[in-house]
């Protein structure tokens, strides 16, 4: 029998209420499906960088403000440092690109992180940058979703272990589990 991924009641309800808050959001737009899907997608991909960084995550911080979270999932302060690094975790079914919308390139997280999403393994990672370096990349309409988006193809992104040795400078570790819990 082939093993086959269950995606976490916790990552359906906040999907679900994520929809909910931003149902009537211009910016509501799925890069080329279903937003439950993609809602459900998204969040599995933030409770899995949660979990592979030992980062909390829970139902306060899954940005269920009316208002969004502003780009930014996770806060992470680090030694030598004044203010925390800030990451945005991007998930997709074919990850080919990190896509940046042209109208939010100023302003949320410095790191982006992509992960790519599939049924049967659930959320993989597959690459980070800076925003800073997202500024620099060409413009790249996509007509599915008809948004412009700065984009950087996947294979050129930072892999996971420059990621980990970034924020072994963290303050406090702290290992979690799905559900936000201290393990």
């Amino acid at each position: 029998m082939k093993w086959k991924w269950q995606v976490p009641e916790l990552a359906r309800a906040i999907a679900a209420e994520r929809n909910r808050c931003h149902q009537n959001h211009a910016s509501m737009h799925a890069m080329g499906g279903d937003l439950d899907d993609a809602a459900i997608v998204g969040v599995c991909g933030e409770m899995y960088v949660a979990r592979m960084l030992g980062l909390p995550y829970t139902w306060a911080a899954s940005a269920l403000q009316v208002a969004g979270d502003g780009g930014v999932d996770f806060s992470v302060p680090l030694i030598g440092r004044p203010k925390p690094l800030t990451l945005d975790v991007k998930t997709a079914r074919t990850p080919k690109w990190l896509f940046i919308p042209r109208d939010k390139i100023e302003r949320g997280a410095e790191a982006l992180v992509l992960c790519k999403y599939t049924d049967e393994a659930g959320p993989t990672f597959v690459g980070w940058d800076w925003r800073s370096v997202m500024r620099k990349m060409g413009i790249i309409h996509v007509k599915k979703s008809n948004t412009y988006n700065y984009a950087r193809p996947a294979e050129m992104l930072f892999k996971f272990p420059a990621l980990l040795e970034l924020l072994a400078r963290r303050e406090q570790f702290m290992k979690f589990d799905y559900d936000g819990f201290r393990i």
